[in-house]
C-alpha cells in the first residue's frame, strides 16, 4: 500500500472520529440507562418474591385444611339433602 493511500485512509479515520465518538457516547448511554432499568427490575422481582412469602407464611398460620374438607363434606351433605328433598 503506497504511502499516499495511508495518509488518505487516516485522513479518513480522523475525519469520522467525531462522530464515531459521538456514536459511542450514545451507546454508553443507553447501555447505563438498560442496566438502570434491569437492576430495579431485579429489585422489584425480589420484593415481590418477599411480599409472596410473607402471604404464603400467613396463609399456613390460618389455613385449615381439615376445617376446609369438614365443610366441604357438610355443603355436600347438605346438597344431597336438598336434591333427594326435590
Amino acid at each position: 500500500m503506497g504511502l499516499f493511500k495511508q495518509l488518505k485512509d487516516m485522513r479518513n479515520v480522523v475525519e469520522a472520529a467525531p462522530a464515531m465518538i459521538s456514536e459511542a457516547r450514545t451507546l454508553r448511554q443507553q447501555a447505563s440507562q438498560a442496566q438502570a432499568g434491569s437492576t430495579g427490575l431485579t429489585m422489584v422481582f425480589f420484593s415481590s418474591l418477599r411480599d409472596l412469602r410473607r402471604q404464603a407464611d400467613e396463609v399456613d398460620r390460618t389455613y385449615d385444611p381439615g376445617a376446609q374438607l369438614r365443610q366441604g363434606l357438610a355443603a355436600m351433605q347438605q346438597m344431597r339433602q336438598q336434591l333427594a328433598g326435590q
